[in-house]
């Protein structure tokens, strides 16, 4: 039996999303700073005309898409919205893959925004790891929260993971090229 130790950072939280709308004070992070800065939330009025409402956590594809009963997915929303509808996306995260198949007129345009004084992140889904191996492997998973430890305790190695991660990674970006290139032509 081979003994490879596999570590996989789980980026997923396990907790239901937390609404965007509940930041810590400017300049302070929940966990660690973000690569790049969030955009502001905007505190826009609400447009005039319908409007309808998306929350990720709290809706139910089954609701009228009112403010007090949202949809749940943006998919579902979209199939609902006429020409001069607004659709407004509560705080959080949407994981899902947003088809916009639809269109307003000049005069009526579709306009979809996040809810006033809120951030929505469309993302294209949860991201999971998979381990697959022809040989009896041994896998050792890694939280977030234990790399970010380990980060503070021993940086020398959590680099070495994050080295090694980051080569296994582009070797198969470089392959998953070649394959693509190779069908093209």
């Amino acid at each position: 039996m081979k003994h490879c130790l596999w570590f996989v950072i789980a980026l997923v939280p396990s907790a239901p999303t937390p609404r965007l709308d509940a930041q810590p004070a400017p300049g302070k992070a929940l966990s660690h700073p973000t690569l790049r800065p969030l955009p502001e939330f905007r505190k826009r009025p609400f447009e005039k005309g319908p409007g309808y409402f998306v929350d990720p956590v709290r809706g139910k594809d089954d609701a009228a898409g009112s403010e007090k009963a949202p949809w749940r997915s943006v998919n579902h929303a979209l199939k609902q919205l006429k020409a001069g509808d607004t659709l407004y996306l509560r705080g959080g995260v949407y994981y899902e893959s947003v088809l916009l198949d639809i269109a307003g007129t000049a005069e009526k345009p579709i306009t979809i925004r996040s809810f006033p004084g809120e951030l929505a992140i469309l993302d294209a889904g949860k991201r999971s790891a998979t381990v697959v191996a022809d040989d009896d492997v041994v896998c050792a998973v890694l939280s977030a929260s234990d790399f970010d430890e380990l980060s503070r305790n021993a940086p020398a190695v959590a680099i070495k993971i994050l080295t090694g991660l980051g080569r296994e990674l582009s070797g198969r970006l470089r392959r998953a090229n070649t394959t693509i290139h190779q069908l093209e032509s």
